[in-house]
């Protein structure tokens, strides 16, 4: 990794990290009035996006910040990204979760804002402009005891960072608590990208999870179907280990 782009990565961890510092205080005393305020702050030796990698050979760094009263969801999340033509990456998002049988329902909608930065292309310079890419999601989620599952399927209808076609995405995720070891888990996950016009793409994940109080360490095997280039987009889509190390306040 380069000096500059660790410099930013520290830059961009600094400051996320100050600014739930400061709000974090503040929000959770708020909960007394029927809110609940929570987040996380994570960095991670990518950021993967249906088994693509939105950070190739950078560090990504992301924050997370949701409100939640009730069954009512909202928040925001702010990432960086090492994409042709984009500088930045922030998901407002809002939800519902209401029972349904014994698992829980969770209809959820989101708006992906990409912050437009200038680049070159075979030389030449382009200019870079915002992009926003909506979707709508449902999710069912049920713990077992023995393993938490979550299943549900994802609509971007305009097409999403580095897929500009109608998308519709199903997956399963699974997480199995390991015997005897309640700070360890078994992650996995399985996932299918229908895209409009587009090839389809298969991806799945394994690893493991330690929490050591606030903190999670993640350590994933990722891969998917997706060629390595498309779209402009170069080393993308191939197999790699992801390490991560996560915050939640």
């Amino acid at each position: 990794m380069k000096a500059t782009a660790l410099y930013k990565t520290i830059s961009i961890t600094s400051t996320l990290l100050a600014t739930a510092l400061i709000v974090a205080p503040s929000a959770l005393a708020q909960d007394d009035e029927g809110m609940l305020f929570d987040g996380d702050i994570a960095i991670s030796s990518n950021i993967i996006d249906r088994g693509r990698a939105k950070t190739t050979n950078d560090y990504g760094v992301s924050a997370t910040l949701s409100l939640t009263k009730g069954d009512v969801f909202g928040g925001v999340y702010l990432s960086n990204i090492t994409a042709p033509g984009y500088g930045g990456e922030i998901e407002v998002f809002a939800g519902v979760t209401k029972p349904l049988g014994g698992w829980d329902l969770t209809l959820s909608g989101k708006v992906d804002i990409l912050n437009g930065k200038d680049y070159l292309m075979a030389g030449a310079p382009v200019v870079g402009k915002n992009k926003y890419f909506p979707e709508l999601k449902a999710t069912l989620a049920r713990d077992y005891g023995i393993a938490y599952i979550v299943a549900g399927t994802s609509w971007s209808m305009d097409g999403r960072w580095d897929t500009p076609s109608d998308s519709i995405y199903s997956f399963v995720d699974a997480e199995f608590p390991i015997p005897r070891m309640p700070e360890l888990t078994l992650i996995t996950h399985v996932g299918q990208d229908f895209r409009q016009n587009n090839s389809n793409a298969f991806d799945w994940s394994v690893g493991l999870s330690v929490f050591v109080k606030d903190f999670e360490l993640t350590t994933s095997y990722v891969k998917t179907t997706q060629p390595l280039s498309y779209n402009g987009f170069t080393d993308r889509g191939k197999g790699r280990f992801v390490t991560g190390l996560k915050f939640y306040f």
